[in-house]
């Protein structure tokens, strides 16, 4: 069941890890709804956090790097972070940033055979 977070994110638990999706742009004036969004994410204490990139259109690198002080706050926590259906826009803006470094970059499918053990069917 997914979950609208009181910052505007829609989130989902499946098992120990939480989905998170976003959609549209991901700008400066949003980044604090998602620092909210994150907090409220890590309290329920997931193994992973996997975003869902697939309606995600526009990230800035200037959001990225307020991303990743967020980003640094899970992976101390010991809670993985995995991006997945990233289009090709955004998975650049990753890259140039270097963030794919320390997250996990992958398609829907890589990403629920190496979380739940399938392949999802469409």
């Amino acid at each position: 069941m997914k979950v609208q977070s009181m910052k505007m994110f829609e989130y989902e638990k499946k098992n120990d890890v939480i989905i998170l999706y976003l959609d549209g742009d991901l700008n400066s004036c949003r980044i604090m709804n998602f620092e909210g969004t994150l907090k409220e994410i890590m309290d329920n204490h997931p193994i992973a956090i996997a975003v869902d990139c697939s309606k995600l259109y526009i990230l800035d690198p200037t959001t990225v790097s307020q991303m990743a002080k967020y980003m640094k706050k899970a992976m101390n926590s010991n809670i993985e972070l995995v991006f997945f259906n990233v289009n090709p826009e955004v998975r650049l803006t990753f890259e140039l940033m270097q963030l794919d470094r320390f997250i996990s970059l992958m398609s829907q499918e890589k990403f629920e055979q190496h979380y739940f053990n399938t392949a999802m069917v469409n």
